[in-house]
């Protein structure tokens, strides 16, 4: 009886919008290293040098980084303080955009972590069910989540106040 192929389970996809700065880049090339049988991408305006072999930059804005990605390939997609952040119309508009191309690249199942200014959960939630979505959770953002990068605590230093998004398809 001849024996079953081996077939390799892909590596999980992960990627980081808005990933280029001192602790968006740290915590990218932690993950990465922490995980190696996870492949990450970044995804920023700016240029960040990945040293990490499981780590993947790519230079453009966020819509445009997406498109270069399969269609259900990505397992989860996150964004700390990028996406849906500010609440004037034309940031809303870009985050539709990315929102409904982060529906196509994520797999069945997959996550889309944002986060937001508490007052554009309410409208990022409208979008991401519109995008096709199956469910929205948000909650306060913990103490730990502020340290997490220095962005974060300054933000909560100067006491404004953060979300976490979880976006499931």
């Amino acid at each position: 009886m001849p024996a079953k192929p081996i077939v390799k389970k892909p590596k999980p996809v992960i990627v980081h919008l808005g990933n280029v700065g001192d602790s968006f880049a740290a915590k990218t090339r932690a993950y990465s290293k922490r995980f190696p049988n996870a492949r990450f991408v970044g995804i920023d305006i700016k240029s960040q040098i990945s040293t990490v072999k499981n780590w993947r930059q790519i230079k453009a804005g966020f819509a445009e980084g997406l498109k270069k990605l399969r269609n259900n390939s990505v397992s989860v997609i996150s964004s700390d303080m990028a996406l849906g952040y500010y609440p004037e119309r034309n940031k809303i508009q870009y985050s539709e955009e990315t929102i409904h191309l982060a529906f196509r690249k994520l797999k069945k199942g997959g996550k889309l972590y944002a986060a937001v200014h508490p007052e554009s959960s309410g409208i990022l939630s409208a979008i991401a069910r519109l995008a096709g979505f199956s469910q929205v959770r948000t909650r306060p953002f913990t103490k730990i989540e502020y340290e997490r990068t220095s962005w974060t605590s300054a933000f909560r230093e100067k006491g404004h106040s953060l979300v976490q998004m979880e976006i499931i398809k």
